[in-house]
């Protein structure tokens, strides 16, 4: 089990015992079979099946995010403080199915995660998503995905008005029409390294802007504006291994991954 700073709390978890096996994959193709998600065969058996299934007897490699992705990030947030969520990391193992990495502590919105996200509402989309690019305040760590290290001048907008809205722009090749937005270079420790989060694509104003996968804050960091944050360490590392068909998922609550 890999440790980060203390704050890795589980790794390679066996959350499935095999007298467990077929009952849990049964709870897990009903709960799935109750929403409008197709679902795969399950498996019940063998450690690579063991490996994923979560509290609520749900293997990950059932959900539909995990059909075409390389990798998955399960972020569940907490009802009881609503900044505070668990982050799973999940690789394909030799056969192919998902096998947890580990889980960490995490943080999220501030008011926790919603599916009505809005422009400064402090929470987290929640969600099925890709990650379009990397950046940070620090080289390279050898990403696959294009990264780009912040310079000065570098912005990325929060203006709903702004043409540029839920954009990364840099002041010497645009001209300023905002009166809101992230000054990158400022914004050190948690953008040490950071991972884009294609949540609002088509930048449609007032929807939200700016979620980023990234690192802590370095006091007060207890909630963002709508980001997730994770250890530095771990925030490097996955940097470094997230590619195209990654995906993350995030909700509030477990059993809501029935619809992902």
């Amino acid at each position: 089990m890999r440790r980060n700073d203390g704050s890795i709390i589980k790794g390679n978890k066996r959350r499935m015992r095999a007298k467990k096996g077929l009952a849990a994959a049964a709870a897990c193709l009903t709960l799935l079979a109750g929403s409008a998600v197709p679902v795969l065969a399950a498996q019940a058996t063998g450690p690579a099946a063991e490996s994923a299934w979560l509290e609520n007897g749900c293997d990950v490699n059932e959900l539909e995010a995990a059909r075409d992705a390389s990798q998955l990030f399960v972020v569940i947030g907490n009802r009881e403080d609503p900044a505070k969520s668990t982050l799973s990391w999940y690789q394909r193992d030799e056969e192919g199915r998902f096998e947890e990495v580990l889980t960490t502590e995490a943080v999220s919105g501030m008011f926790g995660i919603t599916q009505e996200k809005a422009e400064g509402d402090k929470k987290t989309p929640a969600g099925v998503y890709s990650f379009s690019m990397a950046f940070g305040l620090k080289e390279n760590p050898g990403t696959i995905l294009p990264y780009h290290q912040i310079r000065e001048g570098d912005y990325y907008v929060d203006d709903s008005r702004s043409r540029y809205y839920n954009q990364l722009v840099n002041t010497g090749e645009v001209s300023r029409d905002w009166n809101s937005a992230e000054d990158l270079m400022r914004q050190a420790p948690q953008y040490n390294y950071a991972l884009v989060i294609d949540y609002n694509p088509q930048d449609i104003p007032g929807k939200g802007s700016a979620i980023f996968l990234h690192c802590p804050k370095a006091a007060n960091n207890t909630g963002t504006s709508g980001c997730i944050s994770v250890p530095e360490e771990l925030m490097k590392e996955i940097a470094c291994q997230a590619d195209e068909g990654s995906r993350i998922v995030i909700v509030q609550e477990e059993r809501d991954l029935a619809n992902y």
